[in-house]
């Protein structure tokens, strides 16, 4: 799984650089650093930080929008569910 910078890391979580920092700063989002102070996120940790914050544990901060997925393409593929539509 690749590693994200904190600026990538932002955008499928659509929240700025600084909140990503910010979380972490804290251990939410655990990130590893590098010798010059920069900061990587995890593939994996980044997708369960994403699910969390999908299923409402991490609800979207105030004036953010939810889209639809058919207006945002940003995002990580955390699973692929086949149904009748998808499949038929």
């Amino acid at each position: 799984m690749p590693t994200y910078s904190v600026s990538l890391a932002a955008r499928p979580l659509r929240v700025s650089p600084e909140t990503v920092r910010r979380w972490t700063d804290t251990g939410r989002l655990p990130a590893d650093r590098a010798p010059d102070g920069s900061r990587s996120v995890d593939g994996v940790a980044l997708a369960a930080f994403a699910q969390e914050r999908a299923a409402g544990t991490h609800p979207l901060p105030p004036g953010v929008a939810p889209t639809s997925v058919r207006n945002s393409f940003a995002g990580i593929v955390t699973a692929v569910r086949l149904d009748e539509v998808a499949a038929g």
